[in-house]
């Protein structure tokens, strides 16, 4: 009977480790859905994938994307310490698109219901309005724009290897722990740290467990 109890007891351990690792996008902070548990009331589609994504249709930007994109002309980049071998410059967050991708909605200024050619405009008052991030709508979460002054964030678009020239304080491009933030081209991009689908359940969408300031170590020599 003993050994009965210990068993369940790990498989009860094993399913609340893999909820926690594989939490996923519904009800997520990235569920927008009329079904999520997060936002409830904002009276959208009832299909969480579709704000991001669609099979049909979709723009010229990869993977088969159905939001509109940022139109700002410049974001001005952090160029402070340890930048100065790979500085970016204003819009050097379109090298590869990822990073595009995010700020179709964290900039602030496309509702997030601009999707598959509904175009509610800024304020969000479309056919299908959801608002714009840092509305009222979306107060709890108005610290997630990045606004168009990202110099108190972390710089993305750039090449890693460019910024390891003399910086005893990174790890080479060629080390494991790099490589897995990278991303195909060798650059930094948001999806280093966040992975934007949820996978593995930890807070702000983070790739790992943030204690200990793993991800930062990822890179940084500390």
């Amino acid at each position: 009977m003993k050994r009965t109890n210990i068993i369940l007891l790990a498989v009860l351990a094993a399913l609340t480790v893999t909820s926690v690792l594989y939490a996923g996008i519904v009800n997520s902070r990235h569920d927008l859905s009329s079904t999520s548990t997060v936002w409830s009331g904002l009276g959208l589609t009832g299909e969480p994938c579709e704000f991001c994504h669609t099979p049909h249709g979709a723009s010229g930007t990869q993977p088969l994307w159905n939001h509109e994109q940022s139109g700002a002309a410049n974001f001005t980049m952090y160029t402070g310490y340890a930048m100065q071998h790979a500085s970016p410059t204003a819009n050097s967050y379109k090298a590869d698109g990822d990073a595009t991708l995010c700020l179709s909605c964290h900039d602030g200024t496309i509702a997030v219901a601009d999707y598959g050619g509904w175009r509610s405009d800024a304020g969000g008052t479309g056919a299908e309005s959801g608002g714009v991030m840092g509305s009222t709508t979306f107060s709890s979460s108005s610290f997630l724009v990045v606004d168009f002054n990202m110099t108190n964030d972390h710089p993305v678009g750039f090449l890693y290897e460019g910024s390891v020239s003399g910086d005893l304080e990174l790890r080479e491009p060629t080390d494991a722990s790099v490589m897995a933030v990278l991303n195909a081209n060798g650059n930094v991009d948001c999806g280093g740290c966040h992975d934007v689908h949820n996978g593995s359940g930890y807070v702000k969408f983070l790739n790992a467990n943030p204690t200990g300031s793993g991800i930062c170590l990822s890179c940084h020599l500390k």
